[in-house]
């Protein structure tokens, strides 16, 4: 699987939402907020 740099939450580590700029937060279910 090619690495687009946009990972969902769930393919994040837990507390790496702080690094996701504004365009990249996603809700729980991996879907763009």
């Amino acid at each position: 699987m090619p690495q687009t740099g946009r990972l969902t939450l769930a393919q994040r580590p837990a507390g790496d939402n702080d690094l996701m700029s504004a365009g990249e937060i996603r809700t729980p279910a991996g879907d763009p907020a």
